[in-house]
């Protein structure tokens, strides 16, 4: 990046080129990455785990298809979490499951039907 600088004697403009030498953060906030994984149980169910690396809470959110909260939970535990939700309520079976730390949101949708043996393909 050039910029003009005036000088005071000759009144004359000077081109001036700013460098940037390192930038600083943090480490809190290079490491605010939220990661989770979603698995479908069932008609309506599904489980959530992810692991909470920081001490800071975890909200998560689950919508329905059209957009509606239909549930709320913050965890203040640091370390794993894994729950299995069961939606037999709704009548969809399409959800989104948002996670945030406060500080990154991530958002993830989950098709919740039973899976039968046949579409199960060996890992």
């Amino acid at each position: 990046m050039t910029l003009f600088a005036q000088t005071k004697s000759t009144n004359t403009q000077k081109p001036v080129t700013l460098t940037e030498k390192g930038l600083y953060y943090p480490n809190e906030m290079l490491t605010t990455e939220v990661d989770f994984k979603l698995k479908s149980q069932g008609k309506r169910k599904f489980s959530l785990e992810f692991n909470n690396t920081q001490s800071r809470p975890i909200v998560i959110r689950i919508y329905d298809i059209i957009g509606n909260l239909i549930h709320e939970e913050t965890v203040l535990k640091k370390g794993e979490f894994k729950k299995t939700y069961e939606m037999d309520k709704e009548k969809t079976e399409l959800f989104v499951v948002k996670v945030s730390n406060g500080k990154i949101d991530k958002a993830k949708s989950i098709f919740a039907i039973p899976v039968s043996s046949a579409n199960v393909k060996d890992q």
